[in-house]
Protein backbone atom coordinates (compact mmCIF):
# COMPACT_ATOMS: atom_id res chain seq x y z
CA UNK A 1 0.00 0.00 0.00
CA UNK A 2 2.87 2.49 0.96
CA UNK A 3 5.09 1.50 -2.20
CA UNK A 4 1.81 2.51 -4.29
CA UNK A 5 1.44 5.54 -2.65
CA UNK A 6 4.93 6.63 -3.17
CA UNK A 7 4.81 5.85 -6.77
CA UNK A 8 1.67 7.60 -7.02
CA UNK A 9 3.83 10.65 -5.89
CA UNK A 10 6.80 10.22 -7.87
CA UNK A 11 4.62 10.17 -10.84
CA UNK A 12 2.79 13.13 -10.03
CA UNK A 13 5.85 15.02 -8.66
CA UNK A 14 8.00 14.03 -12.31
CA UNK A 15 5.27 15.58 -13.82
CA UNK A 16 5.01 18.60 -12.26
CA UNK A 17 9.20 18.89 -11.75
CA UNK A 18 9.62 18.45 -15.66
CA UNK A 19 6.79 20.71 -16.58
CA UNK A 20 8.15 23.82 -14.84
CA UNK A 21 11.58 23.42 -15.34
CA UNK A 22 10.63 23.02 -18.97
CA UNK A 23 8.58 26.48 -18.63
CA UNK A 24 11.75 27.69 -16.96
CA UNK A 25 14.73 26.59 -19.47
CA UNK A 26 12.20 27.81 -22.71
CA UNK A 27 11.05 31.17 -20.66
CA UNK A 28 14.25 31.86 -18.64
CA UNK A 29 17.18 30.32 -20.11
CA UNK A 30 16.67 30.53 -23.99
CA UNK A 31 15.59 34.03 -24.31
CA UNK A 32 19.07 35.84 -22.58
CA UNK A 33 21.01 33.31 -24.84
CA UNK A 34 21.39 33.03 -28.49
CA UNK A 35 23.42 29.83 -27.96
CA UNK A 36 20.01 27.80 -26.59
CA UNK A 37 18.06 28.48 -29.12
CA UNK A 38 17.11 25.49 -30.96
CA UNK A 39 14.77 22.67 -31.53
CA UNK A 40 13.02 21.47 -28.36
CA UNK A 41 14.21 24.28 -26.62
CA UNK A 42 13.10 27.24 -27.75
CA UNK A 43 9.53 25.40 -28.20
CA UNK A 44 7.87 24.86 -24.56
CA UNK A 45 5.73 21.78 -26.59
CA UNK A 46 8.32 20.39 -27.75
CA UNK A 47 10.68 20.77 -24.67
CA UNK A 48 7.57 19.77 -22.33
CA UNK A 49 6.90 16.42 -24.10
CA UNK A 50 10.48 15.20 -24.91
CA UNK A 51 11.53 16.12 -21.18
CA UNK A 52 8.60 14.15 -20.09
CA UNK A 53 8.85 11.63 -22.42
CA UNK A 54 12.93 10.82 -21.24
CA UNK A 55 12.19 10.74 -17.88
CA UNK A 56 9.43 8.73 -17.41
CA UNK A 57 10.95 6.49 -19.79
CA UNK A 58 14.81 6.46 -17.33
CA UNK A 59 12.08 6.01 -14.43
CA UNK A 60 10.28 3.37 -15.33
CA UNK A 61 13.43 1.45 -16.60
CA UNK A 62 15.06 1.98 -13.37
CA UNK A 63 12.74 1.08 -10.94
CA UNK A 64 11.25 -1.84 -13.58
CA UNK A 65 7.35 -0.60 -13.31
CA UNK A 66 6.04 -0.68 -16.91
CA UNK A 67 2.58 0.50 -15.43
CA UNK A 68 4.50 3.91 -14.82
CA UNK A 69 5.89 3.69 -18.39
CA UNK A 70 2.50 3.09 -19.60
CA UNK A 71 0.46 6.08 -17.75
CA UNK A 72 3.50 8.09 -18.67
CA UNK A 73 2.93 8.11 -21.96
CA UNK A 74 -0.26 8.68 -21.41
CA UNK A 75 -0.02 11.79 -19.43
CA UNK A 76 3.00 12.36 -21.75
CA UNK A 77 0.56 12.61 -25.13
CA UNK A 78 -2.37 14.69 -23.44
CA UNK A 79 -0.22 17.04 -22.24
CA UNK A 80 1.29 17.42 -25.52
CA UNK A 81 -2.26 17.51 -26.94
CA UNK A 82 -2.93 20.12 -24.58
CA UNK A 83 -0.33 22.24 -25.36
CA UNK A 84 -1.05 22.31 -29.11
CA UNK A 85 -4.61 23.17 -28.49
CA UNK A 86 -3.34 25.92 -26.33
CA UNK A 87 -0.90 27.31 -29.03
CA UNK A 88 -3.53 27.10 -31.65
CA UNK A 89 -5.89 28.81 -29.97
CA UNK A 90 -3.25 31.66 -29.35
CA UNK A 91 -3.31 31.67 -32.98
CA UNK A 92 0.78 31.79 -33.47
Amino acid sequence: MVENLLLVALFWSVFFVITFASYYVVQKLVKPFNYFDRIPLNCLKCCTTWSLLASYISISIIISNWWFLGFGMIITVMEAVALHLTDKDKGL
